[in-house]
């Protein structure tokens, strides 16, 4: 299925951005250098969801160089949601066959939209995601890989927009958005990705598309890794709530949580006998996790995308 009347393709590499103009530039800068698929026409679409256009000199500066089009529109109604939104409406109306999501704090490799576009085509589907490996912008290495990057299924469970790409059919056909209910609490992609497979979406899990995540300072901490676990758990929770009903959540997420709770327990013991830190850090992401969980069980909302995530 083609959106266009042309016969090439047309990709759109949309990226969301708030007040992150270091992170923004590096990531379209990146974006400008990497190789287009064959019969496939390029652009990029930024929506800064700083009502005072904040981003529009960066867009400016990036035009300047050898690159794809960019397109740069502001979308006042601040969240996640409704910034994604905005993005899906600016890709169909400039008639994108296929649109990438990926995140103003990441740069992807050259090959990365042509993996994606081989894959989709290979395996006849509507959805393939791949890897994010967080670098350190002191070192410019890979410090880790996420544990996405070593899953082996062709099929993967939980579809994020930080690396993605998608056939327009999805907007343009099934009318899907994103709910804006998650607009500042996250979890909005996971939502948007499990509807589009409750309609028939085929999603594949592309290994060799990379994307690398600039590690910023104030995601360095514990606290900071601690934090984001138990928002995780919430987040799981309420949005199980909204799919199947408050029993079934109660039902499904008390075993899930007493089983942290379990192996928070067990790693600390491990860790107390073998001094291992890193059994540690285990132990303590597990109880966030789980109080996570109870606490979305409770109704407990923290909106931590209300404050800014600024560089």
């Amino acid at each position: 299925m083609s959106a266009s009347t042309d016969n090439y393709q047309k990709i759109a590499i949309c990226i969301p951005t708030l007040l992150r103009l270091r992170l923004l530039e590096q990531c379209l800068l990146a974006n400008g250098k990497v190789k287009i698929p064959p019969a496939c026409q390029v652009f990029m679409i930024v929506v800064d969801n700083d009502k005072n256009g904040s981003a529009q000199k960066v867009c400016n500066k990036a035009r300047e160089l050898n690159g794809p089009e960019i397109k740069y529109v502001i979308e006042p109604e601040r969240g996640l949601a409704s910034a994604r939104n905005r993005l899906l409406n600016e890709a169909a109306k400039n008639n994108a066959d296929y649109i990438a999501f990926i995140d103003d704090d990441e740069y992807p490799t050259e090959n990365w939209l042509i993996r994606h576009i081989e894959a989709i085509a290979a395996h006849q589907a509507d959805v393939s995601c791949g890897p994010v490996e967080q670098a350190d912008p002191d070192k410019q290495a890979s410090i880790g890989i996420s544990k996405k990057s070593g899953r082996k299924k062709i099929q993967p469970r939980y579809i994020s927009t930080n690396n993605v790409v998608f056939n327009i059919k999805l907007v343009s056909i099934w009318n899907l958005k994103f709910d804006v209910f998650y607009n500042f609490i996250g979890g909005e992609d996971f939502d948007f990705f499990l509807r589009a497979s409750a309609q028939g979406a085929k999603s594949i899990w592309t290994p060799d598309a990379h994307v690398y995540e600039t590690l910023i300072e104030s995601r360095k901490s514990m606290r900071y890794l601690l934090f984001r676990h138990f928002t995780g758990g919430i987040n799981n929770v309420l949005r199980y709530k909204r799919n199947y009903g408050t029993l079934r959540a109660w039902l499904h997420f008390i075993p899930k949580a007493t089983g942290k709770l379990l192996g928070a327990t067990v790693y600390l013991a491990i860790a107390a006998f073998a001094e291992h830190h890193a059994r540690i850090r285990i132990s303590a992401k597990c109880l966030a996790s789980s109080i996570g969980y109870f606490s979305g069980l409770c109704n407990i909302v923290i909106e931590r995308y209300r404050t800014i995530d600024g560089e």
